[in-house]
């Protein structure tokens, strides 16, 4: 079904969707009913220095100065960088001559690239929406005194708790499903 901002709002067209209060026994029961896991790389930063040398050459009078990873020696080799560094930077230049060509400096730099140090692992939801909730709390009926006042003693509810809204009907996760009286979130 393609969407159409312009066409008028038809519920009866709209999917039905399902909404699902779980409640698992655990956390790790929970993401694998309702999660694939799967894994990512995982990148720091490699900081490097090389030495760089710079050369420099002119053509009608402008300077230009390149960077290259070794001392250029000989005349042919210098005049194929020096034409390779201008070119780049002016591909529709026409024929231009070279002149003072010449090494300037050496310098070091630093250079940064990514380097593998692992994986971690990532969940992707099997259904429409997943809202984990985790360990729900309860007033105990208890009052608590704290710096800043009295307070409600909680306590964990059993369980591992998450609403599920699918767009369809989910049978196996029947067997998970709650029907709380006054839920502590759900969808709009």
């Amino acid at each position: 079904m393609t969407y159409d901002p312009f066409d008028p709002f038809d519920p009866l067209n709209e999917p039905t969707m399902h909404d699902l209060f779980l409640k698992f026994p655990d956390e790790q029961t929970a993401n694998e009913v309702l999660f694939t896991a799967g894994t990512e790389p995982v990148y720091t930063e490699e900081v490097s220095t090389a030495t760089v040398y710079i050369h420099g050459f002119k053509v009608d009078g402008d300077p230009f100065e390149f960077p290259y990873f070794k001392k250029i020696e000989d005349k042919a080799e210098f005049l194929q960088a020096c034409q390779e560094c201008y070119y780049q930077a002016f591909p529709d230049a026409g024929e231009v001559s070279f002149t003072y060509m010449k090494y300037l400096r050496t310098t070091e730099q630093q250079f940064k690239k990514p380097v593998q140090t692992g994986e971690k692992v990532v969940y992707t939801p099997k259904y429409t929406a997943v809202d984990v909730l985790g360990t729900i709390y309860k007033p105990t009926g208890n009052k608590l005194q704290t710096p800043e006042g009295e307070v409600d003693e909680m306590a964990p509810l059993d369980g591992w708790h998450a609403n599920v809204r699918h767009k369809e009907e989910a049978p196996e996760l029947e067997q998970y499903r709650v029907n709380p009286k006054v839920p502590q979130r759900m969808w709009a």
